[in-house]
């Protein structure tokens, strides 16, 4: 079974100053990190951009996509339903893209001294928040029935009899 959550890549070095204004200064000329992730086996993808003495985190992820077809109907609506539910927290919201996706955005505030530990705990206060609807739209994203295949030809179907 694959971990909850794991780093997948990183693409900037943490800046590594223990004060708050050398690590705003380095912060600042360092520029935004970026690095990916996946929870759930969904791949999210992470920004951190400097600010006046914090930083924030913004947080992407593709859950999945919605079918439109005529017998995922019941999954299609139900999905629909969890992404037009509002969500108390303010740290993530859900939406549906024109090309079918199920994406989930949120974003946090994160304290200086920035480290690997802030930032992990921003990206995790964001998934807890939204836990309950990603693990619900999961379910019914899995529950996308199958469409029927014709297993035999015409041809099997006739009886030597007829």
């Amino acid at each position: 079974m694959p971990p909850a959550v794991s780093l997948i890549r990183e693409t900037a070095a943490l800046p590594g100053a223990r004060s708050g204004d050398a690590q705003s200064e380095r912060l600042a000329a360092n520029g935004p990190i970026n690095f990916g992730f996946r929870y759930l086996d969904k791949s999210f993808a992470a920004t951190v951009t400097p600010g006046d003495g914090q930083a924030r985190l913004t947080l992407r992820g593709l859950l999945g996509v919605v079918p439109f077809t005529a017998e995922s109907a019941p999954v299609r609506a139900a999905v629909l339903t969890l992404l037009r539910t509002k969500d108390a927290s303010g740290l993530g919201r859900f939406e549906l893209a024109a090309n079918h996706d199920v994406l989930m955005h949120g974003e946090c505030e994160i304290g200086l001294p920035l480290g690997a530990a802030g930032i992990v705990a921003g990206a995790a206060e964001i998934l807890l928040a939204g836990r309950k609807r990603i693990a619900a739209i999961l379910a019914e994203l899995r529950e996308i029935p199958e469409r029927p295949r014709h297993t035999e030809s015409a041809a099997d179907s006739i009886s030597p009899e007829s």
